[in-house]
């Protein structure tokens, strides 16, 4: 994944404990299925970021 990947998988999962509808409730298991979906190729964090954007309205 590298280190870029991983810090921003973490900034993610640390924005979205505030989440209004699905709240990060364990960080560690989100982020052991951010892993998986990362090596099946699967992880978007492009669109995450997006959602976060237009959420937070930043």
């Amino acid at each position: 994944m590298g280190r870029a990947r991983a810090a921003l998988c973490v900034l993610l999962l640390d924005a979205n404990r505030d989440h209004p509808t699905a709240p990060v409730m364990n960080p560690g298991g989100a982020l052991r299925g951010m892993i998986k979906a990362h090596n099946r190729n699967k992880l978007n964090l492009i669109g995450s970021l997006i959602g976060l954007h237009r959420r937070r309205g930043l």
